[in-house]
């Protein structure tokens, strides 16, 4: 796709170019018109002056008739081409816009692609992770106030869903995935120390990384708050 965007600008950069060529055309075209209209006026002087004396400017006349004819037909030449060259102008500016939409929907489809890549990693780190796989152990649907402390900062959130292996906090603020904190839960007397694996439509996938202490004092507890919570 950036190759294919990369093209359309070269082709967009070659259009203007050709589209100046034209427009400095159109502006020698005119300058050749006006400067047949000068000559028209110098003949027709030339006539006047010449009426003055018919007898002897007869065959001088003519040669001035006949450089009327050409004077005027190098100006509508050069009318004629001018048209040509605002045409040319027209549809290379045509072709311009088409490119440029073309260029947008490019980068429509690139903003699709980068969307569907998200939701796939997501759906791969849900199913692949051990530390994020919900089959690691038994998960416990719950209700209770939490405290998340990240870098000397402590949030309030909710406790919804909670394992022996992590837990997912509800009401959060967003953090980065890979960050490190801890976590306390009402009823709890242990501080949890977990990673962030996941944040997705504000909700956040903690992993514990307990110690063997912490883990070994913290077993059975995700089951007996869920029966509390049940009561």
């Amino acid at each position: 796709m950036a190759g294919e965007v990369k093209q359309l600008a070269a082709q967009t950069a070659r259009s203007t170019a050709e589209i100046a060529r034209h427009i400095g055309q159109v502006r020698s075209a005119t300058g050749a018109s006006v400067a047949a209209v000068s000559r028209i006026e110098e003949t027709i002087a030339e006539i006047n002056a010449i009426a003055g004396s018919i007898a002897a400017a007869v065959e001088e006349q003519g040669a001035a008739t006949a450089e009327i004819a050409r004077t005027v037909a190098e100006t509508a030449t050069a009318a004629h081409e001018m048209t040509t060259r605002t045409a040319e102008v027209s549809g290379e500016a045509h072709e311009t816009g088409r490119h440029a939409a073309e260029v947008r929907e490019g980068a429509i489809g690139l903003s699709t692609a980068v969307e569907d890549l998200r939701h796939t990693i997501i759906r791969v780190v849900r199913n692949s992770t051990p530390e994020v796989d919900r089959r690691a152990d038994r998960r416990y649907d719950v209700d209770l106030p939490c405290r998340l402390t990240i870098a000397g900062k402590t949030h309030r959130a909710r406790i919804v869903n909670l394992s022996e292996g992590g837990a997912y906090p509800r009401d959060a603020p967003a953090l980065q995935v890979g960050a490190r904190g801890t976590l306390d839960i009402d009823g709890v007397d242990l501080p949890l120390a977990f990673v962030v694996v996941l944040d997705e439509s504000g909700t956040l996938h903690l992993a514990f990384a307990l110690d063997t202490a912490t883990a070994a004092a913290f077993s059975g507890t995700p089951q007996r708050l869920a029966e509390r919570c049940a009561v």
